[in-house]
């Protein structure tokens, strides 16, 4: 049976001018429920969206550079001449080098996303335009574990299994490996890994597209497949092209004293300094920490509560809004790390640590937003000052929401 599935936001708007002559706009959003309760019935909404005969046609728009739309695919039916997708917003093509890549289409100009089943259930596509704000590296284009030895580089958004203290061995599977999708219904895909050999457990994620707005909601599940129990964390773990600005909410009864902390290494590994910690590329502003992402590459962490980490590069502004736990266990005292070298920025909320028992799935919620700038921001005190209208923009939103009550099963 499938758990009952909640991500709410409720409608909102925000259009402010900000100083220095930034401009940050939210379109009104429409509120969204999705509900499935058992797998009769996410069989009956796919088998519903194949009929119809109003699913959409052709996109309002071109498909993203390097999107190729499969002519042979079964996904895509031909209608009175035309190739429509099975669910609405949902097109199946081929994406540097891949084929199989899943192409999620907004309804109007705002952001869309791709993901490649081939390489993890990545999304490795999520910008306005064309222009991608997720890292890819080239030399990992069109490459698969079936073809290449284990951590190659790819990039984009993936979710871990952690703690990463905790020593876990290597599991390429469930990083790198191929990974099932269907498509429950419009603009929504869910990938999954199986059962991973290593760790026994399986990652699946809920990903859906607000077709208006472009905002990108992400229900990421955990489950074990042992017969002992493990206690594991989710990884939420996105590389953005570099040289932004990070923005971070700080913890206001942060065990930090400095309220973050930044990671050293040690003769038996690495370490937190939340006492000390230096860069010249950060600084905190009004409780909030705002990293230049230049010079030295370094790691840093902070027990942030706020739900969200920002990044800012060119006239865009990327929102990882995820849920917190207030009581939770959170590996090294950090909810989110950040870290960066000359060509990337990787951003990760985690979920706390969780006992999991055999079959009953851990879900650890999330939602994306790429919102449009009037100019690049250039300065520490003008990327502080996107923070406060994140703030209203949340508040606006609504609260994530996952109701887990019963186990859920993911593709099989």
């Amino acid at each position: 049976m499938v758990s009952s599935l909640c991500v709410q936001p409720r409608p909102a708007f925000f259009c402010e001018s900000l100083p220095a002559g930034i401009r940050l706009v939210r379109r009104r959003s429409r509120g969204l429920l999705r509900q499935v309760t058992t797998f009769k019935t996410v069989l009956f909404a796919a088998a519903i969206c194949a009929v119809l005969p109003s699913a959409r046609a052709q996109p309002p728009r071109p498909f993203p550079r390097e999107f190729t739309l499969d002519q042979n695919s079964p996904w895509q039916r031909q209608i009175e001449g035309k190739l429509v997708p099975r669910s609405p917003g949902v097109f199946v093509g081929f994406y540097h080098g891949w084929s199989n890549s899943i192409l999620l289409q907004p309804t109007n100009d705002s952001a869309d996303a791709i993901i490649v089943p081939d390489v993890g259930g990545r999304v490795l596509h999520y910008g306005v335009g064309g222009e991608n704000i997720l890292f890819e590296p080239a030399e990992g284009a069109g490459r698969t574990l079936d073809r290449s030895s284990p951590g190659f580089p790819v990039g984009g958004y993936q979710c871990d299994v952690g703690p990463e203290s905790a020593g876990l061995p290597e599991h390429p599977q469930l990083w790198q490996g191929r990974h099932t999708w269907q498509s429950p219904g419009e603009w929504t895909v869910i990938v999954a890994s199986g059962k991973d050999s290593v760790l026994g457990v399986e990652v699946s994620k809920s990903i859906r597209l607000d077709p208006e707005t472009g905002a990108l909601h992400f229900i990421q599940w955990l489950e074990n497949k042992l017969a002992r129990d493990q206690t594991l964390c989710l990884r939420d773990r996105t590389v953005c092209k570099g040289g932004g600005f990070v923005l971070l909410p700080l913890n206001k009864k942060s065990r930090f004293s400095a309220g973050w902390s930044l990671r050293r290494k040690t003769g038996a590994g690495f370490i937190y300094d939340g006492a000390t910690p230096f860069s010249p590329q950060v600084r905190v502003i009004e409780s909030v920490l705002v990293a230049r992402t230049e010079g030295e590459p370094i790691r840093l962490g902070a027990d942030s509560d706020a739900g969200w980490v920002a990044y800012t590069r060119g006239p865009s502004l990327f929102v990882k809004f995820f849920a917190h736990i207030g009581d939770g266990a959170y590996s090294d005292g950090n909810s989110v790390e950040v870290s960066w070298n000359a060509q990337s920025v990787e951003i990760e909320p985690r979920s706390p640590e969780v006992r999991l028992r055999r079959f009953n799935p851990y879900a650890f919620a999330g939602r994306w937003m790429l919102l449009p700038l009037d100019k690049p921001v250039t300065s520490f005190d003008q990327a502080r000052a996107l923070a406060d209208r994140i703030v209203a923009l949340k508040n606006a939103s609504g609260k994530l929401d996952v109701a887990a009550l019963e186990p859920k099963r993911g593709p099989r």
